[in-house]
This record gives C-alpha cells, sequence and structure tokens, in this order.
C-alpha cells in the first residue's frame, strides 16, 4: 500500500527533527510498523501527532482496483484527567476495503498514540503502555499481520501491545493488518488504550479510545 511510504516519511521526519539528542528512541521499524518514544519537550506535540496526508480520492485514483476497491477511516481519542493534565490516547486508521466476491478483504494502515501533558506530579511517566486491538466481524474471518510487526493474529482479532520507561509520548505506527473472509466481513472495530503509571507508588491512569466501522 502506498501509504507506507508516506508513514516511512514520518518516522524519517521525526528522527532527523529529534536527532540531536536521545529523546526520541525509535523501539521497533519493521515492515511498515514501527514504534517510537518520545521523552523531550512537550511544546513538539503537534509536529509529534501524525496525519495521513493521502484522501480517499488520491487513493481511488492510484488503485487499479478502483471501481471496487474504497477507503474509509476510524478514528477517535480519550482523556483522563489527572494532576495538572490529562492523559490521552488516540488513534487513525485507514481501512481499504472490498466487498466483490472472491475478494472480501479489510487493511488497515495508521497511527496510535497514547500521551500525557501535565508536569504533576512528574513531566514524565514512569512506565507508559500502549495497545491496540483490531475486531472484525463476520463467518470464516482470517486475519494476518507483516512479518515483524509484534502484532498478534488469532480467530478473527489482531492485538498489539508496547511499553517504554521514562517517557510521556509513545507512538505505534502500523500497516498490512489484514482481513479476509470468503462470504462477507460484517463490521471492524478499532481501540487503543493508553497506560500511564506514575511515581513508585505505581498510580495507574488509564485512556481509551474506539470506533467502529463497516
Amino acid at each position: 500500500m502506498g501509504r507506507v511510504v508516506e508513514f516511512a516519511e514520518f518516522l524519517l521526519t521525526v528522527s532527523s527533527a529529534f536527532a540531536a539528542g536521545a529523546d526520541t528512541r525509535i523501539i521497533f521499524d519493521h515492515n511498515g510498523n514501527a514504534l517510537i518514544s518520545y521523552s523531550g519537550s512537550k511544546d513538539t506535540l503537534p509536529t509529534l501527532t501524525p496525519r495521513t496526508q493521502s484522501t480517499r480520492e488520491d487513493r481511488l485514483l492510484a488503485s487499479e482496483l478502483a471501481l471496487t476497491t474504497f477507503m474509509y477511516v476510524l478514528d477517535d481519542s480519550g482523556s483522563t484527567a489527572y494532576g495538572n493534565g490529562h492523559v490521552r490516547a488516540e488513534f487513525r486508521t485507514e481501512v481499504e476495503y472490498s466487498n466483490l466476491l472472491g475478494s472480501i478483504f479489510r487493511e488497515l494502515e495508521g497511527a496510535s498514540m497514547t500521551y500525557w501533558t501535565g508536569t504533576v506530579p512528574q513531566t514524565l511517566s514512569t512506565e507508559v503502555v500502549l495497545s491496540d486491538t483490531v475486531k472484525f466481524g463476520g463467518p470464516s474471518i482470517r486475519v494476518t499481520v507483516p512479518a515483524g510487526a509484534g502484532a498478534s493474529a488469532s480467530g478473527s482479532t489482531i492485538t498489539w501491545s508496547g511499553d517504554d520507561d521514562d517517557t510521556w509520548y509513545l507512538c505505534h505506527i502500523y500497516a498490512g493488518w489484514r482481513a479476509t473472509s470468503i462470504l462477507y466481513i460484517g463490521g471492524t472495530e478499532h481501540s487503543t488504550d493508553g497506560e500511564h503509571v506514575f511515581g513508585e507508588a505505581h498510580t495507574w491512569v488509564s485512556a481509551c479510545a474506539r470506533a467502529r466501522g463497516a
């Protein structure tokens, strides 16, 4: 999918923008899937939040199957107040799909993130866990993910989880998450959870985002 290139360019932009220090960590980057941790200035948040550049029209014009392949977007955000800020979880997923008999599929690509906006009780979270779950409805669903994506594909569900310590921002970039069926796919649900641990008391604060599409 062409959007892998765009997210690869986003990775390069982030890594080059903060190449001077150890504030940015690309924990893994493989086959269009990556995990980024950032612990620097919180003023940089707008430049760290990825936005998909392609439009539905661009995607259809670029597709050889423009008459049978379409795309829609799932996105949501959740927020929990804590201290003088918020713990947030967000995602934006592009779903490319076809309902043509013999070629029924959903293929996902996008980015999820969780971040802590405050400074009290502390600027950096002691530990951050970011999780994504995608569920597909329908009979005889087969799910697959690229090698090295770090995700688990089982039954009709894809799950992924990543974490880092002493940071305030985690961003997960994913591509090539795919579901197929010989009959139909009745729905696609994506949920993102961000959990932040604060201090030696291990205070857990979490936020969740969830959206469902065809």
